[in-house]
């Protein structure tokens, strides 16, 4: 409980469009000129006002405004309409109506403070007992603020001791209530927590009316502190982990959507454990707020808080720890709870709880982390605050394992800068250059330490000395090569011309033969190193012919190791991968999977996992859903009985990667379930910049637009291309990919103009990076093809969606399954212009495999079935048009996926039959429902929906 000694309350004069009200000579003036206001209408104005934006219910206006009376609506209602019309409000728009529940103040409101009052406090006396409670004593006064004063007191016959806050005004009582409400929310909704203060009983029917909670005999932080020598006294590991249980007992109460909006150490109490460990207790919710009024349920009207809060009180709080954005008027946030944690984390960092977060500050916090904890929590701008305070606190918790990583990383930098300034010998001018040589080398470099983990385990565990002898041979001609590949990029040996990264690699590849021609064992070794490196430069023909050339070479050595070449097979399947052929990718990771397991590699090792895991992808991309999912919870099983508990980075993989599969088996709800758990987990012990949770993010998006979830999908994309745009280059894959979704989510929201040219950037970035041609390109150029085709520039699209057909089709066969959805997607457009005959031909040859059972090839049957009804519908069969429909009605009716433009364009195209057949009636009421069902879910301009309503209005002409 506020143990705060502020007595005083501050009169205040509110503005709001274009009018003022004074509350020290209670005079309202409208544009300037005093307007009277009775006593009534005065004080409706006055609570409305400070519930700026907030529902605010007929019960609480009575309550606060009629204290203790039996007030009817009509009464209410007419102080309402007196109030409107002092104000000018002759159209309802500053007071608005919200039928059922109450009132609302919809317009912006600011407020200054115009001197101090009298305090207000009870009359109370030491011994006395307790008004209404005649077996408890009042034994000390504890403080006062916020017109409430606070007492302890003493049961007579248990000697039992609780805390007991006493409003002394209005407003007072309403802050009682709102305590008493929160108490309830958070004990429903997250049982009882021992970092919670209790609220154990309360008396608001009669004066004085008071709460009482459980009494804390050492106080809140700042008492407790001062008890223990003063707060800079205590070890910093001990003020970190207070603040650190701070945050996970406020993100505990946002995670249940309410805010505590007063957050300062003098509302932290401290209890001991039973180890003696101090652990702290969160209270005082009496200026809080909730995010979300369903969670208040029945206790609104009861206990008189608002139904829901837009923008909360922001004349609340105590200045010190306000947000700025909550000092300049705006609504209170979770992120201002968050800033009020980090002033705290500030004060406990620099031993005192008085201190003010000024200008300057930086220089008071030596640690290099904890200055960026710091400024992450009190950022001015609360989209860049931390996101949540669960993170300060794992921030916090992790700081010793986050400094021995900053220093590996600082290691890390200063080996790379001297290596760096050994190759240095050209003039300044050309240095730029040189650096992104080093930086490629240096790459390979790690690249070769990496494989060297398998070979360093064979050693381990062979117990020939030859083989020893062998492959510490091979590391020292490994050592050698990457010298000359440096020396090969100084300017001496090029003649001080620039060579490209991907020239540098070639000249490597090159160098190959004069440098390992005897040597087989070494040069598989750097044929599967280049390869690698290729793959990751997109360039998948040159890396499966390195890779393919380094097993042959493997297997002609007397002594190969198993392990060895299922990591060259490995990587192939990379590359077979990257070239959108998962079919060969599917052979060779069983291939690899047989081989690790031939060299006795375990199941929970790094290749098996990875190896095993890549399937799991492979078969969900060839539409095999079940076998994806066989193979994924196996691994699973691998992973718990290795130890490798649930919140290992190959578990998340592998939850992220089986919720995918889930869906393609048409198990959407248990896929949602499980990628929404994940990405939270993730969150929660990694922290929202770790890039797992990126993929998981990337992941959980993908779930959400499949599942037509829409808008959902758009947030979780947005976030995914800024944090993106953060780690990577503009015209990294990643960004790439996640700017291509992202446009993907706006389309199917009828944002079609916003989608283009996000879709036309993809494919120009894509190229600049020199993306191959392929299913990756084939998709890029098939979206923006089929945007354009939806905005009616046909002209455009269809030689984008011929490109995107031809170079998905040599990559991956006509027979693919990309290749199929590109000519359904070119059949779509040629219809829309009237090329039937062409349209035909390619839905014929389109037919989808009867042993795909994924969610995605039922949905593309469906697509199927609705286009060669279009076709039939073309050329005057009608009764199969009408088959056709039917049968993708069917299909979409059962495939919980399906988008709502999937089921419009199947029902446009039946009221289309229905107006062949002159069912007029029929047709027009299929396409009032479809416009309905649309208007509600896109932009007015949405080219699907102006499409619709066209059809609506010729079929009512005719």
């Amino acid at each position: 409980m506020d143990g705060d000694t502020e007595s005083t309350t501050q009169a205040r004069r509110w503005h709001f469009d274009g009018r003022e009200l004074d509350e020290r000579s209670l005079q309202l003036s409208v544009q300037g000129q005093l307007v009277p206001l009775h006593r009534k209408p005065m004080s409706v104005l006055l609570h409305l006002l400070q519930h700026a934006g907030e529902v605010v219910t007929k019960d609480e206006l009575a309550e606060a405004c009629w204290p203790r009376r039996v007030l009817s609506e009509s009464v209410l209602t007419t102080t309402i309409n007196r109030l409107r019309a002092a104000i000018g409000d002759h159209d309802a728009s500053l007071i608005k109506t919200v039928h059922g529940f109450g009132y609302r103040l919809a317009v912006p409101v600011s407020v200054e403070a115009t001197g101090g009052e009298l305090p207000e406090r009870l009359d109370f006396v030491i011994g006395a007992a307790v008004p209404g409670r005649p077996n408890w004593q009042l034994v000390e006064r504890l403080g006062g603020g916020g017109s409430a004063d606070v007492w302890r007191i003493r049961q007579d016959k248990s000697g039992e001791e609780r805390v007991a806050k006493f409003a002394v005004s209005g407003a007072a009582l309403r802050s009682l209530k709102r305590e008493i409400t929160l108490s309830r929310v958070l004990r429903q909704s997250l049982g009882e927590r021992p970092d919670l203060l209790r609220i154990v009983d309360w008396s608001i029917d009669q004066e004085p009316f008071f709460i009482e909670a459980e009494y804390v005999p050492a106080g809140s932080l700042v008492q407790w502190s001062e008890a223990q020598g003063g707060l800079d006294s205590l070890a910093l590991a001990l003020r970190l982990d207070l603040i650190a249980q701070c945050a996970d007992t406020l993100a505990a109460a946002h995670g249940v959507g309410v805010l505590h909006k007063d957050l300062k150490p003098s509302n932290v109490l401290v209890v001991a454990d039973t180890g003696g460990t101090p652990r702290i207790k969160l209270a005082d919710f009496g200026s809080g707020g909730v995010l979300d009024g369903g969670a208040l349920a029945s206790d609104i009207t009861r206990l008189g808080f608002t139904q829901t809060i837009a923008a909360l009180d922001t004349t609340s709080g105590t200045p010190l720890y306000l947000s700025p954005e909550v000092l300049a008027g705006q609504p209170v946030t979770t992120q201002a709870d968050v800033y009020a944690l980090g002033v705290m984390l500030y004060q406990a960092v620099t031993g005192d709880w008085r201190k003010p977060l000024a200008p300057g500050w930086e220089r008071e916090v030596a640690d290099e982390l904890l200055r960026e904890d710091i400024a992450a929590a009190v950022d001015g701008d609360p989209a860049r605050r931390i996101a949540d305070a669960a993170e300060l606190g794992r921030r916090l918790r992790h700081l010793e394992a986050r400094h021995r990583s900053r220093e590996a990383e600082r290691l890390a930098r200063e080996r790379a800068l001297a290596l760096q300034g050994r190759l240095e010998r050209a003039e300044a001018a050309r240095r730029g250059y040189l650096a992104a040589a080093v930086v490629l080398v240096l790459g390979l470099a790690v690249t070769v330490a990496l494989s060297w983990r398998l070979y360093e385990t064979d050693r381990e565990r062979s117990t020939a000395l030859e083989r020893a002898r062998s492959e510490a041979a091979v590391s020292e001609q490994v050592s050698d090569y990457l010298v000359s590949l440096f020396e090969a990029a100084s300017p001496e040996e090029s003649g001080g011309a620039p060579i490209e990264p991907r020239k540098l690699v070639d000249l490597g590849h090159q160098a190959l033969q004069k440098h390992f021609g005897k040597e087989p064992q070494v040069r598989a070794r750097m044929l599967g190193m280049l390869g690698r490196v290729y793959c990751v430069m997109g360039h998948t023909e040159e890396c499966r012919r390195d890779i393919e050339e380094a097993l042959a070479l493997d297997g002609e050595h007397p002594n190969g190791n198993p392990a060895v070449r299922a990591k060259f097979i490995f990587d192939l399947s990379d590359s077979q991968i990257r070239a959108g052929r998962y079919d060969l990718a599917e052979h060779s990771l069983r291939q690899a999977a047989r081989l690790l397991q031939e060299g006795d590699v375990p199941a929970d090792s790094e290749r098996s996992i990875e190896v095993q895991s890549s399937l799991g992808y492979v078969l969900r991309a060839l539409q095999k859903p079940q076998q994806s999912i066989a193979v994924l919870e196996a691994l699973q099983r691998t992973l718990a009985a290795a130890g490798q508990g649930a919140d290992s980075q190959p578990a998340f993989e592998a939850l992220g990667s089986l919720a995918l599969s889930y869906q393609e088996a048409g198990r959407t709800d248990e896929a949602l379930a499980l990628s929404q758990k994940t990405v939270d987990r993730v969150r929660e012990v990694l922290g929202p910049d770790n890039i797992q949770y990126l993929y998981q993010l990337d992941y959980h998006g993908y779930l959400l637009y499949v599942s037509a979830h829409y808008t959902e999908a758009e947030a979780a994309r947005r976030e995914l291309l800024a944090r993106y745009e953060k780690l990577y280059a503009p015209t990294s894959y990643h960004v790439t990919t996640a700017r291509n979704n992202l446009a993907a989510a706006l389309r199917q929201l009828g944002r079609v103009r916003e989608a283009v040219p996000l879709f036309r950037r993809v494919i120009a970035d894509e190229r600049s990076a020199g993306a191959p041609d392929g299913p990756d390109m084939g998709q890029s150029l098939a979206n923006l093809g089929r945007s354009l085709a939806q905005l009616g520039d046909s002209d455009e699209a269809l030689p984008l969606l011929r490109d995107a057909l031809a170079m998905t089709e040599k990559a991956e066969g006509a027979n693919g399954f990309q290749s199929l959805r590109r000519r359904l997607d070119l059949a779509d457009v040629l219809l829309a212009r009237g090329s039937t005959a062409e349209a035909r031909a390619l839905l014929l040859n389109s037919e989808v495999a009867q042993d795909l059972d994924s969610t995605a090839a039922q949905l593309e049957r469906a697509r199927r079935e609705r286009l060669l009804g279009n076709t039939e519908l073309a050329e005057g069969r009608l009764d199969d048009a009408e088959r056709h429909f039917a049968a993708a009605s069917a299909a979409y009716e059962r495939n919980d996926s399906t988008s709502y433009d999937a089921r419009a364009l199947t029902g446009l195209g039946q009221a289309r039959l229905r107006l062949a057949r002159r069912q007029a009636k029929a047709a027009i009421d299929q396409l009032v429902a479809i416009e309905a069902d649309l208007r509600a879910r896109l932009v007015a301009d949405a080219p699907l929906l102006l499409e619709v309503r066209e059809q609506l209005a010729q079929a009512r002409r005719s």
